[in-house]
């Protein structure tokens, strides 16, 4: 199972396209179905925290689930940076 992954966005973007290799499942049964909420070539997060979780189910119906998560920041702007340090907001009343 991949470890927590973390991604920070581009600052013109409110996305990352994440990949990770996919869990090998074994089993004592012939046949495992692994399905997962997720594509792990390619997809797409948004700005935040997603929770990814991988279900195995045998040939007698047994099932186990895992998940990791992908953290996705926002990479600040230089120039909001600038803006956000050197500006005074308070305000006079």
């Amino acid at each position: 199972m991949p470890e927590d992954i973390e991604r920070t966005a581009e600052a013109h973007l409110t996305y990352v396209i994440v990949n990770w290799t996919a869990p090998t499942v074994t089993d004592n049964t012939e046949t495992v179905t692994l399905t997962s909420d997720y594509n792990n070539t390619g997809s797409v997060f948004d700005i935040g925290v997603t929770l990814v979780t991988y279900t195995a189910i045998d040939a007698y119906g047994n099932v186990a689930e895992e998940t990791f998560l992908v953290i996705v920041n926002r990479k600040c702007d230089y120039r909001l940076r600038k803006y956000l340090l050197t500006s005074d907001f308070s305000q006079d009343n």
